[in-house]
């Protein structure tokens, strides 16, 4: 198994679950296709996207160092009927707030557990806010990109 498997389930079961406001959100199954998911995972949700992966600069004796695109998709879900009183505009807010924090608490060492084999994490960006409008519903989406420097033993 290599570090990568280690940190993604890592991700997955203890840090993401542990963010500051995560507790409530449903792990989304599918997150590369919105579509393919329940409304209730969407409605207040978040994914693991893997991007690319380049060799890092950084390299020691016996290892080498890879830079692992890894984003965190959060999203929103608004029922389109005639008593939702939901506005959008509090929904964008709460998914920017959710970003803020997944960016802080990421990125604070002291909030998460990081295994040894992570060099760094590195802040990329924050996509800007994205609609998916369904028949029934609209999906709001935001996505929160880092670069981890990931170590594996040769």
């Amino acid at each position: 198994m290599s570090n990568f498997t280690t940190i993604y389930d890592e991700l997955i079961n203890t840090t993401l679950p542990g963010i500051t406001g995560f507790s409530s959100k449903q792990a989304i199954p599918n997150p590369y296709d919105l579509t393919d998911n329940s409304f209730g995972m969407l409605r207040d949700g978040y994914g693991i996207l893997v991007g690319d992966a380049v060799e890092s600069d950084f390299q020691l004796l016996k290892e080498t160092w890879v830079e692992q695109e890894i984003s965190i998709i959060l999203t929103e879900a608004l029922r389109r009927t005639s008593h939702n009183v939901t506005p959008l505009q509090t929904l964008t807010k709460s998914l920017v707030e959710d970003a803020i924090l997944l960016r802080k608490d990421l990125l604070n060492a002291d909030q998460i557990t990081i295994p040894s084999s992570i060099e760094r994490i590195d802040f990329v960006n924050r996509t800007a806010i994205e609609y998916l409008d369904l028949e029934e519903s609209i999906i709001i989406t935001t996505t929160v990109n880092f670069i981890f420097t990931i170590s594996e033993t040769i």
